[in-house]
């Protein structure tokens, strides 16, 4: 009987009488509320515009080609090569009042007459 009761106790008390808490160590544990409440609502918000994002990419996602991306970058080197190209021939051919050597030249006959 004694076990029960003293189990029980707690529970019969009123909670003005089980809380013994001074002023400071409440606004201590307000302070904690308050600041785990913020934290959360930080969470919610990027959470928020988390999912905003989200259902802008997937509205996007059907109209999207993984192979546009690759078609770029394979024309952005063959335009690269062909600037370089051009800026070598300009070097070797063009500047010098001896052409060192014809290099795009050749390929510009030989090109005329396919």
């Amino acid at each position: 009987m004694r076990r029960a009761r003293r189990k029980c106790e707690p529970l019969l008390t009123p909670c003005w009488q089980g809380d013994k808490q001074g002023f400071w160590s409440k606004r201590k544990g307000d302070q904690t509320d308050r600041k785990t409440v913020n934290q959360f609502k930080q969470s919610v918000y990027i959470l928020e515009e988390d999912v905003e994002e989200l259902k802008w990419c997937h509205e996007l996602y059907h109209k999207y080609n993984p192979l546009i991306p690759f078609g770029k970058l394979l024309c952005g080197i063959l335009s690269s090569l062909l600037s370089l190209m051009w800026i070598i021939h300009v070097c070797i051919f063009v500047l010098p009042d001896d052409p060192i050597s014809p290099f795009l030249n050749e390929y510009f006959v030989w090109f005329d007459g396919w």
